[in-house]
């Protein structure tokens, strides 16, 4: 969903602590309006790895917030939903 370089820094902007709250209510709302199953992230880059596809690598600064973000919807997700997330492959 987020591999064009123009959207990248979207997940920045949605963890980042004024919009996480708001961000995974709406992931909330999604989940159930579908049915879905749980909620899956695959961004790779949050340990800057190379720039393979011409955007913008993670900072450090990021890590506090995507983790953060992930375990507040955790929390949030009802009993039965999953989630699920992508480690990168490339070394610090």
């Amino acid at each position: 969903m987020f591999r064009r370089a123009d959207t990248y820094d979207l997940l920045r902007r949605a963890t980042n602590p004024v919009s996480r709250e708001a961000w995974t209510d709406a992931i909330l709302v999604l989940v159930e309006k579908y049915g879905l199953d749980g909620v899956d992230f695959d961004w790779e880059y949050l340990n800057r790895a190379p720039d393979l596809l011409s955007i913008l690598i993670g900072r450090a600064s990021d890590e506090p917030h995507y983790f953060t973000t992930l375990g507040l919807l955790r929390d949030k997700l009802p009993y039965g939903k999953s989630l699920s997330i992508n480690g990168s492959w490339c070394p610090r």
